[in-house]
């Protein structure tokens, strides 16, 4: 992937991550709690199918590439 992007920096495929909802900034402390209570959850694993690419940049340079996942209705919460 990085081939194809100036400047661009390898992920290693453990740091891969699906964003559900993004939370922003919090404390430390309430930081924690989240971090708890997501672990709390259990899910069963699923399949995902990629559908799509772009990009976050700015005028100097791209921030994120992203894929979009097709819609699945297994997936609706």
């Amino acid at each position: 992937m990085a081939s194809g992007v100036a400047d661009a920096r390898r992920i290693d495929p453990k740091n891969l991550h699906m964003t559900l909802r993004f939370i922003g900034g919090v404390e430390e402390d309430e930081a924690e709690e989240i971090d708890i209570a997501l672990r709390s959850i259990g899910a069963p694993s699923f399949s995902l199918y990629l559908e799509g690419v772009g990009c976050f940049q700015s005028r100097e340079r791209v921030h994120q590439i992203w894929a979009g996942a097709e819609k699945e209705q297994a997936l609706a919460i």
